[in-house]
């Protein structure tokens, strides 16, 4: 920005071609999708007075397919386990780390209900990882998620006094769970999980707008079929306990194995001394 502001001020024109060409590659027709949220029967022309926006634009090629994240991903991206960063900021005096991993990438991944689940379980509150981080005070927040568009899996820690600390409290909670070193009473476990759940997908259509929104997404932009969320609800409903350890053995398990996984590291400057602690944790041995 500050170099457009410099060349703004002494070749105008220039910045301008460099906006248009820009403006041409993303306005066009074979990319638009148009999403209209209202009682259509009352709206007078809802489908020429759109012509005004499209004037003069090539409207002869075929819309184009909608591109998935993961086939936009640069070659760090696809090939993770080889990256960590420690970036310094004077303005904070906390830190915050960002684990990234290989994860599911399609909607219909068989074992899709069982990592959601078990992202729900180990995101309560006063569950496994919450008295692992947040009770101790080792993280005032933490957040696991996947992102499916993108195929990969995050774990993040924010406003930590220490990232490595929680980082390595995070990993032996995970281990120990898989290990049977911590006790988990699944039943309550799971029904946790599942409510969390639940209760996210109906409040993700609270309301007329939310619903059309979430319908146009999934039809037009996924290609799901209407009934996707039910099918899926169905699917966690039927997950059991054995499932989930799975799911984190699978997927959650490599956020903390060294090879497997990028790290991302924000702390104040006194805190540099956890770069080197971090790197061992996700750096594969030398043989």
């Amino acid at each position: 920005l500050k170099r457009v502001q410099k060349v703004l001020a002494t070749q105008p024109d220039k910045v301008v071609r460099q906006m248009e060409k820009v403006r041409k590659s993303l306005f066009r027709v074979e990319n638009f999708r148009v999403l209209v949220i209202a009682d259509v029967k009352k709206l007078t022309g809802p489908v020429t007075s759109w012509n005004t926006f499209i004037a003069g634009l090539d409207t002869s090629k075929e819309l184009k397919p909608v591109v998935n994240v993961a086939e936009r991903l640069s070659d760090a991206g696809r090939h993770l386990g080889k990256h960590a960063y420690v970036v310094p900021m004077r303005s904070m005096d906390s830190s915050y780390a960002e684990s990234s991993s290989k994860g599911i990438c399609s909607h219909d991944d068989p074992k899709l209900p069982a990592l959601m689940v078990a992202i729900a379980y180990l995101n309560m509150e006063e569950g496994p990882m919450w008295n692992a981080l947040r009770g101790p005070g080792l993280a005032y927040f933490f957040y696991l998620r996947t992102n499916i568009e993108s195929g990969l899996i995050h774990f993040m820690i924010h406003q930590s006094p220490n990232a490595y600390k929680a980082f390595e409290a995070a990993k032996t909670t995970v281990e120990d769970l898989l290990s049977g070193c911590m006790e988990v009473k699944s039943k309550n476990v799971l029904e946790c999980a599942v409510s969390t759940l639940i209760n996210q997908f109906a409040t993700e259509k609270q309301t007329y707008y939310e619903a059309a929104f979430d319908s146009f997404v999934k039809d037009t932009i996924l290609s799901l079929p209407s009934d996707y969320n039910e099918t899926l609800l169905k699917k966690i409903r039927d997950i059991d306990m054995g499932q989930v350890k799975e799911a984190i053995h699978d997927f959650v398990l490599p956020l903390f194995t060294a090879g497997m996984t990028d790290l991302f590291v924000t702390c104040a400057p006194a805190l540099k001394e956890v770069r080197n602690i971090l790197f061992k944790l996700i750096t594969p041995p030398v043989h």
